[in-house]
């Protein structure tokens, strides 16, 4: 599992599925995979798991700030709710993590089709592991 770095019980607000750590010490995905490597663990055995929901952090406007509690259903926004009504859609690929901000939902953060096609990049360089299962979606 490559997510949920970051949620309602956060501190501060984060992308929750960031594939490369934006500061020093924050959970990633990269970071994930590179210590599992590190136990002699075979890439191929590896799978990167990607989200299809985005979290929510209400009265933050983006990652490392307070913010006021969870929007959505439970702090989360499904897929197909993404991004947001109207609002600028913006791709960080230093992290690799999409986000949009709006009034209902605060900062939120998510893979997005262009995010999920780096991350795929990422597997194949790193020799990572396909579950073909976990690419159907309904």
């Amino acid at each position: 599992m490559a997510y949920d770095f970051t949620g309602p019980w956060s501190q501060k607000t984060g992308h929750h599925a960031q594939l490369f750590a934006g500061n020093p010490g924050e959970a990633s995905g990269s970071a994930a995979v590179d210590y599992v490597l590190s136990t002699g663990f075979p890439a191929n055995k590896i799978l990167l798991g990607v989200p299809v929901y985005g979290r929510s952090f209400l009265g933050a406007t983006g990652p490392g700030q307070t913010f006021t509690g969870p929007g959505g259903e439970e702090g989360t926004f499904e897929y197909k709710q993404l991004p947001r009504p109207g609002i600028e859609e913006i791709v960080n690929t230093r992290v690799v993590a999409a986000f949009c901000t709006s009034e209902d939902g605060g900062f939120v953060t998510y893979d997005n089709p262009e995010t999920v096609k780096m991350k795929a990049n990422y597997c194949i360089e790193k020799g990572l592991g396909v579950s073909l299962s976990h690419l159907l979606v309904t």
